[in-house]
């Protein structure tokens, strides 16, 4: 019984019911929202990539990158749908150690995941969130480069080395347009890249620095100032520069120029020109450690712990022990395990004795996953 006046009782019975109502209200509104949850969840899971299906691919322009300078290359020219798994373990390491998005860019306009199942956890696990796909136009790409309509003249004479001569020229020039890193496909990403700006990499050692049989490298990783260094090549399979790169401009030119003397040789676009490019860019007969704004010249071991030495090296016949590869890959950014001479080795997956199987359960543990396809 109400022992307030009327009025009262009313108010307090209406107040009631709008806490009752208000209650079924929140009750109502969490019902619905676990049960959109649990919808979005199901309907996540049956939108899953698997390993049944192939995955149409956008076309790479100037939207699809990210902040520039701060972004990786990988190139495919051959038209493959897939990639091996190698391939996946180079990708991989630089999603894991990078600090950096990978994008790889396609001839083909679809990637296919039933051809490999290395290539196929790589995209599960990673795309799109911390790794891109895209197909791309070759002759945009090159467009207002000095390598402008190079590609027709590599199709209508349907060189031998068409696709390694097209790779070579698009990675300059999607480099001097957007700006960024360009890597190989047997180039695997050890530590950050975030630091390193306007650079090439030689392709051998500086004179008397390094001892194959022990490693050796200097106690800083820092080669002297002024070291002559031995070989002529500057490596093309591992750079950065910056967007708008008058060094890179150079080099296009360089390169358009001389394509009609070089055509025939793989490495008509390659190492041996960069050198003679760096050393007109910088005015010197010979080339010197530098460290400029335009152009660095690193010492190989920052990518390229054995260069010329890679069978013996990385696929040892005598046991090592992890020592000895931690000071093989002390100053290493990356390590180029050249796949032309190296795809016929098999890796077994001893760490003792295969690089590949050190390094693999490290920086690629889930390419690395199936030796089958490895």
């Amino acid at each position: 019984m109400c022992l307030q006046p009327n009025s009262f009782c009313q108010r307090c019975q209406r107040a009631k019911i709008k806490l009752l109502l208000m209650i079924l209200f929140l009750i109502t509104l969490a019902f619905h929202e676990n049960f959109k949850s649990s919808n979005e969840k199901n309907h996540s899971k049956k939108n899953l990539v698997t390993c049944e299906q192939i995955i149409r691919l956008n076309t790479f322009s100037k939207l699809s990158s990210d902040v520039e300078s701060r972004q990786i290359f990988y190139i495919e020219t051959s038209y493959k749908k897939s990639l091996r798994g190698r391939q996946c373990c180079v990708i991989e390491s630089a999603v894991l150690n990078s600090e950096l998005k990978p994008k790889v860019l396609m001839t083909a306009n679809y990637i296919n995941l039933t051809e490999n199942s290395n290539f196929c956890q790589l995209v599960m696990s990673y795309y799109p969130h911390s790794l891109e796909f895209y197909t791309m136009d070759t002759l945009e790409i090159l467009k207002g480069t000095p390598l402008e309509g190079i590609e027709r003249r590599l199709t209508i004479r349907n060189t031998e080395h068409h696709a390694v001569h097209l790779s070579d020229a698009l990675r300059q020039a999607l480099v001097y347009k957007y700006g960024g890193f360009y890597l190989d496909f047997d180039v695997m990403t050890l530590r950050s890249l975030k630091t390193l700006r306007n650079f090439y990499g030689i392709d051998q050692f500086y004179a008397g620095s390094i001892n194959f049989t022990t490693s050796k490298k200097p106690d800083n990783c820092a080669l002297p100032e002024g070291s002559q260094l031995v070989n002529k090549w500057l490596n093309n399979g591992h750079f950065h520069f910056d967007a708008k790169s008058r060094f890179v401009w150079q080099l296009m030119q360089h390169l358009n120029n001389t394509y009609e003397m070089f055509k025939g040789a793989r490495m008509a676009f390659g190492p041996p020109r960069v050198y003679s490019v760096a050393k007109q860019f910088l005015n010197v007969t010979h080339l010197h450690n530098v460290n400029s704004k335009d152009l660095s010249i690193l010492p190989s071991y920052a990518f390229e712990a054995a260069y010329d030495k890679t069978s013996l090296y990385f696929w040892s016949g005598r046991d090592r022990d992890d020592s000895y590869w931690e000071e093989l890959l002390r100053c290493s950014y990356g390590i180029h395990i050249i796949n032309s001479w190296t795809k016929k080795l098999v890796v077994t997956g001893n760490p003792k004795r295969e690089l590949y199987a050190y390094l693999g359960p490290k920086n690629c543990p889930i390419s690395f996953s199936d030796l089958n396809n490895f």
